[in-house]
Parts: C-alpha cells; structure tokens; sequence
C-alpha cells in the first residue's frame, strides 16, 4: 500500500491530542493508529475492538476504523 492512500488517516494522526476520550481507550486508539501507519491492520483492529463500545462512535474512533478498512481493501 502506498503511503498517499492512506490521506485521510494522515490528516487524523495530527488532531490525536485533543481527543476526548480517557485512559485506556486513548491508549487503545494510539496503538491502532501507529500500527496503521505501520501498516499492520490486523493488529490495529485488534486495538479498536478493545476501545469501549460507549465510545466507539466518536470521530476519532471511527476515523481510524476508516483509515483501517482503507488499507485492508
């Protein structure tokens, strides 16, 4: 995968410090978006699953869940 097909996850790297999500779930969306700049996209997934379901909605989650289907194609 080329590193331009993955824009718009590039763009949500750089807001992750004003999340609103706390402990261990921001833990959780650190790791899955290093490893999808790593592009290891099982192991990012494995890492969203494990964020809270009461804060999966949120736009910084379901960004990086975007961002992970785009490089799974």
């Amino acid at each position: 995968m080329r590193r331009k097909d993955l824009a718009i996850s590039t763009e949500f790297f750089i807001s992750l410090d004003s999340m609103p999500l706390e402990g261990h779930d921001q833990l959780h969306l650190r790791a899955a978006c290093g490893y999808i700049e790593l592009e290891m996209f099982e192991e990012a997934n494995a890492e969203l699953e494990e964020i809270d379901p009461f804060c999966r909605h949120l736009p910084e989650v379901l960004l990086a869940r975007l961002a992970n289907y785009r490089g799974l194609k």
